[in-house]
């Protein structure tokens, strides 16, 4: 099957493409590498440092530094991989940097996937573009329809849930809205940062859209059923008062130390005993 894959430019999206890219094998994949950075990124001290530690970093300073490690002869066997290093084991990527972007809408007619999977995308997919598939999916680190939007993971942390819920549904023009076809439980373990707990939970949700592509290969019906009434109010990235009420209750948006461990996953193995 053909299949786009619509995502960001960023290490979650990163991680979930170190899972998702090799259970395709076998499909014709393209990629499309959202770039956006909202003003509150950049306006919010500790937004700012997940944007950095998400984009700025890995995307600014690790993505490079492979490549030179690769044009020099001495990259070797690493954990993950980076996105130039997923493009060159034969897979098409292409950057989009906005919802309206001729980019993507060229690669959507000239492909004419079969199926749409979307993962972390930051624009809304226009709706009737040509070429479209039928089947549309989005990946959802959250609870529907009571978590809708930007950021649930860090507002079911923050409201005490026992339990993180991935959920994929079906893609229509309205965010987070369509029918439900897959959820998965995880539990919250508060000694973990919102940001290493979003990488895991991206990592569990990539695992599923493949066993999704898989039972649709197999043309297996999907059990779907509707998600309920959207809250008024979508989540969206946390205010002073939500950020300060999560530093008060002893929970973590950043984890540095075990940030660096998953950097060096990216890093080939001679590079870390030198």
């Amino acid at each position: 099957m053909k299949i786009l894959v619509c995502t960001k430019r960023d290490l979650t999206s990163l991680v979930a493409m170190n899972v998702l890219l090799p259970a395709l094998h076998g499909h014709e994949v393209r990629v499309m590498l959202a770039e956006r950075t909202r003003p509150i990124e950049e306006s919010t001290p500790e937004l700012a440092q997940v944007k950095f530690v998400e984009r700025d970093f890995p995307i600014g300073v690790v993505e490079p530094l492979v490549e030179r490690l690769v044009s020099s002869g001495r990259h070797d066997y690493a954990d993950l991989m980076t996105f130039p290093r997923l493009a060159a084991r034969g897979v098409k990527m292409d950057i989009v940097r906005s919802s309206d972007d001729p980019v993507f809408a060229s690669a959507v007619e000239r492909m004419r996937p079969d199926i749409l999977l979307s993962i972390r995308y930051s624009f809304q997919i226009r709706p009737g573009l040509p070429g479209m598939p039928r089947l549309a999916f989005n990946m959802h680190p959250g609870a529907l329809p009571r978590l809708a939007g930007l950021f649930p993971h860090f507002y079911a942390m923050l409201r005490g849930d026992p339990f993180f819920t991935v959920t994929v549904h079906r893609m229509v023009p309205e965010l987070d809205a369509g029918s439900i076809v897959m959820v998965h439980e995880v539990p919250v373990d508060p000694t973990v940062s919102a940001h290493m707990a979003n990488i895991d939970l991206h990592r569990v949700g990539a695992a599923m859209m493949a066993e999704l592509v898989a039972w649709i290969d197999r043309g297996e019906a999907l059990d779907e059923r509707e998600p309920g009434v959207l809250p008024a109010k979508l989540c969206y990235y946390p205010n002073r008062e939500a950020l300060d009420a999560f530093a008060a209750r002893g929970l973590k948006l950043v984890d540095m130390a075990a940030y660096n461990e998953l950097i060096g996953a990216f890093l080939p193995n001679p590079l870390l005993v030198m």
